[in-house]
């Protein structure tokens, strides 16, 4: 039952709250910000608590005022990303805490609190005592990406700092990927009690596939898709490449997202453009035998998970959260992003086995089936909320 979405504290009137008394409903407010595979996590969580009858859900989304990005900007600290989102923590920590203090946003009316990302759960976290469950979901910690992917420790200290102080505070944390859940337990000394994975989710009502390119007596090009919309940090142009060099004969590679570098003379690639999210999942993407992301940098891969969804398997590198998903053999195959001959041996390996390949997406499906649906996945989400809340109101 979602009682609002909004991102005005103005909406959120008595009468669109939870009530005072608890009634035997989880009363969650779930915080987002419109961001990525970020906002993707929100969005789900809201979908399915709007058709759970035992959860009465608030969903906020963050947006930056005009005063705030006027603040941020005439900082006198120099600009830089991880600077900015340090920034906008602490000016979203001061303003949850006004409205908490001015009743705008009464937490008497929550039992818990969820926030994505980490950033800006902040006033709750630090809120003590309280009643009310204080959860975040991430997709990578800091220390994750200066680990990792060589972020500067110099400029994410801030943040690396309000991240130790935002974990102490929290009853939960919850991560895509498994990459993350260990950082959070190794790095942060999170209690491993209070982690739990939650990776992305997919549903339709699509059954698994049963024939393949060289299947029937029609026989055609099988075809490679490739979704995203930063085209050159996840690798399109790589891909796109490799095709042309290799396989341009062999099969079709589908593009899809909305800032491709476009090469009309490319031999047998299609240009989908941008498209609405149901058609690309629901008739691009199950149309095809299997993906390809060649991503240099990524923290999770919600698109990999609607693939597997849809019978496609997938070849994905082996970065961040993404080998919490994959499993190596069965529902696609994990490459270093640095070996390029890697992800070419892992194409050509499926347009040599049109089989194989099949078999790999009917595995896929069912991997999906069993641990990415929402279902499974918020379920026991809210599972746990109820029980931190529980747990806070002994």
């Amino acid at each position: 039952m979602n009682l609002v979405s909004t991102s005005s504290i103005a909406d959120l009137t008595p009468d669109r709250q939870p009530p005072l008394a608890p009634d035997g409903r989880l009363r969650l407010l779930n915080i987002g910000l419109p961001i990525l595979g970020l906002s993707s996590f929100t969005r789900a969580l809201h979908k399915f608590t709007a058709a759970r009858d035992d959860v009465a859900a608030v969903h906020f989304e963050l947006k930056n005022p005009t005063w705030m990005k006027l603040l941020a900007r005439v900082s006198p600290r120099p600009n830089h990303p991880d600077l900015n989102v340090w920034r906008f923590a602490q000016l979203w920590r001061g303003q949850f805490r006004r409205w908490i203090r001015s009743g705008q946003l009464d937490m008497r009316r929550y039992d818990a609190v969820i926030c994505c990302p980490q950033w800006f759960i902040w006033a709750f976290s630090s809120d003590q005592p309280r009643r009310y469950a204080v959860a975040i979901h991430t997709d990578a910690t800091t220390k994750n990406t200066i680990d990792d992917f060589g972020d500067s420790p110099i400029t994410t200290r801030r943040l690396l700092a309000a991240e130790r102080d935002i974990f102490s505070g929290c009853d939960l944390i919850t991560t895509m990927g498994h990459w993350a859940l260990d950082s959070a337990v190794n790095d942060y000394a999170v209690p491993p009690a209070h982690g739990l994975w939650t990776p992305p989710t997919a549903e339709n009502n699509l059954e698994p596939r049963t024939t393949g390119w060289a299947d029937g007596p029609t026989k055609r090009l099988p075809r490679i898709v490739f979704v995203g919309n930063d085209w050159i940090r996840k690798g399109g142009q790589l891909l796109l490449g490799w095709h042309q060099a290799r396989w341009k004969d062999r099969a079709e590679l589908h593009f899809v997202g909305r800032d491709a570098i476009v090469d009309n003379t490319a031999k047998n690639v299609i240009w989908h453009g941008q498209q609405p999210r149901d058609k690309v999942m629901l008739e691009i993407v199950p149309s095809m035998d299997f993906f390809v992301m060649p991503t240099q940098r990524e923290m999770s891969s919600w698109v990999g998970v609607e693939a597997m969804m849809a019978s496609v398997p997938v070849i994905l590198s082996h970065i961040g959260g993404i080998p919490s998903l994959v499993k190596e053999g069965e529902t696609g195959f994990l490459c270093n992003p640095k070996d390029q001959a890697s992800f070419i041996a892992r194409v050509e390996f499926m347009l040599d086995n049109p089989r194989r390949c099949l078999e790999m997406g009917q595995a896929a499906y069912h991997h999906a089936k069993a641990r990415f649906t929402p279902n499974v996945v918020y379920g026991e989400l809210i599972d746990r909320l109820r029980a931190a809340a529980q747990d806070r109101q002994r």
